[in-house]
């Protein structure tokens, strides 16, 4: 629990909210997890990405699930000492997964949690969650996590997940959350590793100082851009980034 909360970022405004968990404290309040799960779910009904690792589902289904999905995914990050931070009554928020820290760890999943999940969403949408997005996301990972002497970076913070709220897009809630952990990890002196899984996400990153490793595609021939099935597609773009502390503010 001691990394937990040193890593703790306090939210300045209205409405801001941190959250730091260690699975040793059990299951977290519902009252924190289903407002962030209903924003993603809502937010990344569309996304390219997310569209494809459920593609198997019918669509209205899909969508009908996506609310749940992340519910599960929320709480799984966080058995694992991840960090959610909410802004504007949860018009925006993020994940964070501490440096060693893993949402997959086998040692948190249960037959009611990212079980279910992996049932729901099909056998195929199962090995394109694991194992598909994970090697593009390695892929991009071993080529960006380094240090300017080649060396492997072994230890980073990970951006598992951000969402605005459409109506409060262009607001800066974001950026301001994503400023935030940015100074903290600063003051770590490691970088953070995210994968942007659209166009307009990876412009907003960019302009909070992230710098895009590689651009990989996931689904190349039997997936639309869109994530929707589609023989002979060209798949869905994901872009890795980083972003690194300056010497500076080490």
């Amino acid at each position: 629990m001691a990394e937990t909360q040193r890593v703790r970022v306090t939210s300045g405004g209205k409405g801001n909210s941190t959250i730091s968990h260690s699975r040793d404290e059990g299951s977290l309040s519902p009252e924190y997890l289903r407002p962030a799960a209903d924003l993603l779910g809502e937010a990344f009904k569309d996304d390219p990405v997310i569209r494809w690792m459920t593609s198997s589902m019918p669509d209205s289904t899909r969508v009908a699930y996506l609310p749940t999905y992340w519910y599960t995914l929320l709480n799984q990050a966080l058995l694992n000492d991840a960090v959610l931070q909410g802004a504007n009554d949860w018009s925006c928020c993020a994940v964070w997964m501490l440096p060693g820290k893993q949402v997959d760890n086998p040692l948190t999943i249960s037959p009611m949690g990212l079980t279910a999940l992996l049932w729901n969403i099909g056998l195929g949408g199962g090995k394109r969650m694991l194992w598909d997005y994970g090697h593009q996301a390695d892929v991009c990972k071993r080529k960006g996590l380094r240090d300017s002497n080649g060396k492997v970076i072994k230890r980073y913070h990970y951006l598992f997940v951000m969402a605005t709220d459409t109506a409060h897009r262009g607001k800066g809630l974001a950026s301001g959350l994503l400023a935030q952990y940015q100074e903290q990890a600063a003051k770590d002196g490691l970088p953070i590793w995210l994968e942007a899984t659209t166009a307009a996400s990876r412009n907003i990153y960019a302009r909070c100082g992230f710098e895009t490793v590689q651009e990989v595609r996931m689904g190349k021939g039997s997936h639309a851009e869109s994530g929707a099935m589609y023989a002979g597609g060209p798949g869905v773009p994901l872009w890795g980034m980083i972003w690194r502390p300056s010497v500076d503010a080490q």
